[in-house]
């Protein structure tokens, strides 16, 4: 219960700093995946084509590769967090419900490890907020 009441209330420093530090590891990671999906789009394709939605493969790349690459800049600058998440959450849900699932999940590759706990970290966001130590904060602060 001492957890979530500090969670709750953000005053300890490195309850804060924690939480900035996850948010910017999530951001850069995701516009890490965004510069991966743009180099290899074709790829993507290909596996999006091999899905249900194969005659929408050539936009739902589109939305996945620039979804990761411009929400993860803006979750790593706490800029718009709550949007960037919710732009990305369809493809987060995507990737561990239509792509992981048919691979399985506990194989060798770990990404299907790693979709699951982008997206629990997006929730976590998406509930909570970015922090103090953001844009959001910081435009929230001069505007109210």
């Amino acid at each position: 219960m001492n957890l979530l009441h500090r969670l709750d209330t953000p005053r300890d420093s490195r309850m804060v700093f924690a939480l900035l530090l996850l948010r910017c590891i999530l951001g850069i990671l995701l516009w890490f995946k965004g510069l991966s999906f743009i180099s290899h789009s074709p790829e993507l394709e290909v596996l999006i084509g091999t899905s249900r939605f194969a005659d929408q493969s050539h936009w739902i790349a589109g939305y996945v590769t620039w979804s990761h690459f411009f929400g993860g800049v803006m979750i790593l600058l706490g800029l718009f967090t709550r949007f960037a998440i919710i732009v990305q959450l369809p493809v987060l849900i995507g990737a561990v419900f239509f792509v992981h699932a048919a691979h399985g999940i506990m194989g060798i590759d770990t990404q299907p490890v790693l979709s699951i706990l982008v997206l629990v970290l997006m929730i976590f966001y998406l509930v909570k907020g970015p922090g103090p130590h953001s844009m959001d904060w910081h435009i929230k602060k001069i505007l109210l």
